[in-house]
């Protein structure tokens, strides 16, 4: 589990007294230092790559401005990965990622085997998910939508689409 950031600070003193904290006050603060209530889930950004990085790269930043990712998955194919290609790596430099990301290399044209190379994967069940369906091919927009639309992730999992012409990001789950 990943806590906030909120800082909370004990009753203070001053001029040797005891500021205005009141008996409820102090008990609140006891609460949330031994149970701290303020969980943020983790963040798992995916991207499916695709010979275009624009979209990814647009919507990676976006969702940087929206706040903090845990962990970048990029799907990609084989074909998109060859030293020539290495768009998943372009990307990566773009956007200034330097840790916390995996590149997973997919059969382009089987939504079977992306579904497959995704359950080989751990995530904790802190994990949220946002998707971006944009890149990539329709076959492995399928797999990964097989994979996060079940049960355990269903709910947890937000799936985005670039509309072409429009510019802009479209939640299209849920």
């Amino acid at each position: 589990m990943i806590y906030s950031n909120l800082i909370l600070h004990p009753p203070h003193r001053f001029n040797g007294g005891v500021s205005q904290i009141t008996f409820f006050q102090t008990f609140i603060y006891s609460l949330l230092i031994f149970n701290p209530p303020f969980i943020i889930m983790a963040k798992v950004l995916v991207s499916l790559v695709g010979a275009q990085s624009a979209p990814n790269v647009n919507f990676i930043n976006e969702q940087k401005k929206l706040g903090v990712i845990a962990r970048f998955l990029f799907i990609s194919s084989r074909e998109s990965e060859r030293k020539d290609n290495n768009y998943s790596q372009a990307t990566i430099n773009a956007c200034k990622i330097t840790d916390n990301f995996t590149i997973l290399q997919s059969d382009a044209n089987s939504f079977d085997g992306t579904s497959k190379f995704l359950e080989g994967l751990e995530f904790s069940d802190d994990d949220v998910f946002i998707i971006n369906l944009t890149g990539g091919t329709k076959m492995m927009a399928l797999g990964c939508w097989l994979f996060f639309t079940q049960e355990k992730f269903a709910n947890k999992t937000e799936f985005y689409y670039l509309t072409f012409g429009k510019n802009e990001n479209d939640k299209i789950y849920p």
